[in-house]
């Protein structure tokens, strides 16, 4: 049932990895979670979340993004199911922003209020390492992402990126380990965007895209 499934998606995300079955069902036993159900085209965070709480995605879809004064969107994140997010949030005493988040498919959601998060770091020292290691992955990816938001035009962050993956991979032809949606989210733009400048690079004869390899002629490599 519906309680079954939503037990199985908490247990598998990972604030609870390395903790052990029977660990882990008194843990969550000793808290309170409630669920909450969105349709799509609601908007989270102005109807029933806290902003200091962590969610878990049981099942639906939903899409970050920030509306910038310039009148441009950022695409932050795409999240579904088993995902989890506001755990950036928790424990602030800053005032919170929230990004605004959209559901895109009918939803279901586990809260978790950041109280209820705070025993389960009391209980378990391997709960407060997980959420650590995510906080710590969470600055990491912040970081790269400034790297690229931080060139100019669509064309010059594609570019950054493919220059940086060719150094790390040591190669004039790279493998693109995200999906289109994954790199356009780490790019801040749309996957329509993202298309539009593969195709002009593409006819341009920069590289050539094929699935998940790009190319590059040898008058052509970075």
């Amino acid at each position: 049932g519906e309680e079954d499934s939503m037990y199985k998606v908490i247990t598998g995300i990972e604030l609870f990895r390395g903790i052990e079955e029977e660990e882990l069902t008194g843990l969550l036993n000793s808290i309170t979670m409630r669920e909450k159900r969105f349709k799509a085209g609601a908007l989270i965070g102005h109807d029933g979340i806290s902003p200091r709480a962590l969610c878990i995605i049981l099942d639906g879809k939903i899409e970050a993004r920030k509306y910038l004064r310039s009148g441009k969107v950022v695409y932050l994140k795409p999240f579904g199911n088993g995902d989890v997010f506001g755990a950036g949030n928790l424990f602030s005493r800053q005032p919170i922003r929230l990004s605004y988040i959209e559901v895109i498919r009918d939803s279901r959601i586990c809260i978790i209020e950041e109280t209820e998060i705070l025993k389960l770091f009391e209980l378990s020292k391997q709960v407060l390492i997980n959420y650590l290691a995510m906080m710590s992955s969470k600055v990491q990816y912040l970081n790269h992402k400034i790297d690229i938001l931080s060139q100019n035009t669509i064309e010059e962050r594609l570019i950054f990126y493919i220059e940086e993956q060719q150094q790390i991979q040591g190669s004039s032809s790279i493998t693109i380990n995200h999906s289109k949606s994954e790199l356009a989210e780490l790019l801040g733009i749309s996957r329509t965007s993202l298309y539009r400048v593969i195709d002009e690079l593409t006819s341009r004869g920069v590289f050539n895209w094929k699935k998940n390899k790009v190319y590059f002629p040898s008058d052509k490599i970075f």
